[in-house]
């Protein structure tokens, strides 16, 4: 399949990422592989040659921010203080459109702007609490974001994560299914960290391709 140019994207090194994860009670089995897993993710990154920040949204509900613009090497370790699942819904529409129309807003008023914007979705569960943004705000988001170069990646449990994400705009390449256990938090991490690594290489080197972060091999896990 010929690969398309990402309109308008200029390449460089620096590479922001957003990350909006679940922290409703459903999580609170997988707490501690979370905890791991997000660590071990942010480890990898910051070995990855190039500039890189991070921003991390925990919802439920509501959206609390842990990390706002850290430049990722300054990120310190997730912890049972940091990261509690003790949400009651998965407010996940607007969990995602209020993340990244603030993270558009502070990228306008930046003077060293990213040049790639990753926003990365990990979810147990399915939309059952926004009360502004549906599905069909969602899609009009990510069209629209996609346009200016941003990634959009869905990580889902409990679910069929390419259709889910399908729903709100996300490419199939750009979903996964995680098992929702230890074995299968920890190798979402895994693959996130190393697709993430990969594309933050290539663009690195001036490749300004759209790449589906993942294989067929990597949609599913049981």
């Amino acid at each position: 399949m010929k690969k398309e140019k990402i309109k308008e994207q200029k390449k460089g090194d620096y590479t922001h990422i957003l990350i909006i994860l679940d922290k409703s009670g459903s999580m609170d089995y997988l707490t501690d592989s979370t905890i791991k897993g997000f660590n071990g993710f942010m480890k990898e990154q910051k070995k990855v040659t190039g500039k890189a920040t991070a921003s991390l949204v925990q919802f439920a509900t509501n959206q609390e921010w842990e990390l706002d613009m850290m430049p990722i090497k300054e990120v310190a370790k997730l912890t049972s203080k940091t990261y509690k699942a003790d949400g009651h819904s998965t407010a996940l529409c607007d969990s995602i459109a209020r993340a990244v129309h603030r993270t558009e807003d502070q990228i306008k008023e930046m003077e060293d702007k990213p040049d790639n914007i990753v926003v990365v979705i990990i979810t147990d569960g399915q939309e059952n609490d926004s009360r502004e943004f549906d599905k069909t705000h969602i899609c009009k988001i990510i069209e629209s974001h996609e346009e200016e170069g941003w990634e959009f990646i869905f990580l889902g449990a409990n679910q069929d994560a390419i259709a889910e994400g399908g729903s709100m705009g996300v490419r199939a390449s750009n979903a996964m299914t995680y098992g929702a256990n230890v074995e299968g938090v920890q190798h979402m991490y895994s693959c996130i960290s190393s697709n993430l690594t990969d594309y933050r290489t290539r663009r690195s080197a001036g490749d300004t391709s759209q790449i589906g972060f993942f294989d067929k091999e990597k949609t599913k896990q049981n």
